[in-house]
């Protein structure tokens, strides 16, 4: 497969992960997924209006995209933000 299917797969129907940084580990950087946005825009605005709770962007806290499809979708968001899975569902 050529490089840009893979490229073109890897930014379809992403979802966009609010992490921040976790203390657990003193030996590696790790990030926790506190919420989903759809959209980077929406994740971002959220971290930078609580500054006083979340810290820094890209320090303390980052906005991660990764691809999500189909069913898993669904199952992936049910649990943190009902609200948007029938707006991903309408994407498949």
């Amino acid at each position: 497969m050529p490089k840009q299917y893979y490229a073109d797969e890897a930014t379809k129907n992403p979802i966009w992960l609010f992490q921040v940084l976790c203390d657990d580990n003193p030996y590696a950087k790790c990030w926790r997924t506190e919420t989903v946005f759809s959209s980077r825009e929406d994740g971002e605005a959220f971290g930078n209006a609580r500054p006083h709770h979340w810290g820094k962007i890209n320090v303390d806290w980052q906005v991660y995209s990764v691809p999500c499809e189909d069913e898993r979708i669904a199952v992936a968001m049910a649990s943190i933000r009902p609200d948007l899975v029938d707006e991903y569902s309408s994407r498949a």
